[in-house]
């Protein structure tokens, strides 16, 4: 019986579509915003969102997160395609820099918003298993739970955001090594030396 139940869990998790990553400008109303810049090797869908595709370029990103009030310190609830802000973590704003130069002055400004002895850059990698907002929502809640000084960006390389997309995951996590490698040089340009790579 435990046999059929974790089967039918896993094959439900499968068919849902964790990948949708709305912009919901009514999440800057609730909770707290916060500033998380992005780098992504995954491609456009038709929804205009990034998914589960490669991409051969990186994408440049400062999104604004909504992380949700009285939430129980860790957790992360997004709602997936129809977040409720009250409730869920959410991407409220989301701006696409056209240059690596317009990225990295965006980002110096935000390093130069902390102390001095606070000045550092925190860049997130997901793991296995992620969507696009679910990088974007680690970090945030990373930065905020922790209080990770500093400016933070997340790395969201192609994973299929699917328990069962194991193998497609390892040979994207193999395909993203030049993104990975293009984000960080592209951070350090910001004039940062402290970069702590999670």
């Amino acid at each position: 019986m435990r046999w059929v139940i974790f089967t039918s869990l896993v094959l439900l998790a499968a068919c849902a579509d964790r990948t949708a990553a709305p912009v919901v400008p009514a999440a800057l109303n609730f909770g707290l915003n916060t500033p998380v810049f992005l780098g992504t090797t995954r491609a456009l869908n038709e929804a205009g969102e990034f998914g589960i595709e490669r991409s051969t370029s990186l994408r440049l990103i400062k999104a604004t997160v909504s992380i949700p009030p009285n939430r129980e310190l860790g957790s992360v609830s997004d709602g997936q395609d129809s977040p409720k802000p009250e409730r869920d973590f959410a991407i409220a704003e989301m701006q696409q820099f056209d240059d690596k130069r317009q990225f990295s002055n965006s980002l110096r400004t935000e390093i130069n918003k902390s102390a001095s002895a606070e000045q550092e850059v925190t860049v997130f990698v997901h793991g296995f298993n992620n969507s696009f907002s679910d990088a974007a929502f680690r970090m945030a809640q990373l930065g905020h739970d922790l209080e990770i000084p500093g400016a933070h960006v997340s790395y969201a390389w192609p994973s299929r955001a699917n328990p069962l997309g194991y193998e497609y995951d390892r040979d994207s996590a193999l395909f993203a090594r030049d993104g990975l490698a293009d984000l960080l040089t592209t951070v350090r340009a910001a004039g940062q030396p402290d970069v702590i790579v999670v």
